[in-house]
C-alpha cells in the first residue's frame, strides 16, 4: 500500500484531463465571444449606414423611413451570421431633425451551449443630430 502512495506515474494524466474541461469551456467562451463583438460591430456599422441615408433624405417620412431599411437591408446581411433581426426602429422628430435608430439581432451560440447559453442579444443604436447652424 505504501508503495502505492508513493507512485506518481499517470498523476499528470489525471491532472490534464481535469483541467481540459475548464480549457474547453474558457476556449469555446473566447470564440463565441468574439463572434459576438464583430457581429455587433457589423450591426452597429449597418444602422450607421441607416442613419447616414435618413439623414440624408429629406422626403416625406414614409419615404425617409423606405430608405432607412432599404440602407439597413443592403448593408445587414443576417444570414451571413446565421444571426437573427430582433427589432428594428425608427423614430424622426422633423421639427429638430433628430433622427434615432434603434437593432437588436440574436446571434446563435456554439461553443457556450455546452454551459445552457443558445443564443446572445446584440444591440445597436445611433441618434443622429443636425449641426449647428454658424
Amino acid at each position: 500500500m505504501r508503495q502505492l502512495r508513493s507512485n506518481q506515474q499517470g498523476s499528470v494524466m489525471v491532472l490534464f484531463a481535469l483541467m481540459l474541461i475548464p480549457l474547453v469551456v474558457m476556449i469555446g467562451a473566447a470564440v463565441d465571444l468574439t463572434r459576438l463583438l464583430t457581429i455587433r460591430d457589423q450591426l452597429q456599422q449597418a444602422v450607421e449606414a441607416a442613419a447616414l441615408a435618413g439623414a440624408r433624405n429629406q422626403q416625406t417620412e414614409s419615404r425617409r423611413e423606405e430608405a432607412i431599411r432599404a440602407y439597413f437591408a443592403a448593408n445587414w446581411d443576417a444570414s451571413q451570421h446565421k444571426a437573427r433581426l430582433g427589432r428594428f426602429f425608427v423614430m424622426a422628430d422633423p421639427p429638430t431633425g433628430r433622427l434615432y435608430i434603434d437593432a437588436t439581432a440574436y446571434v446563435p451560440l456554439y461553443f457556450m451551449r455546452l454551459v445552457g447559453h443558445r443564443e446572445q442579444e446584440v444591440h445597436a443604436q445611433i441618434l443622429v443630430k443636425p449641426a449647428p447652424a454658424p
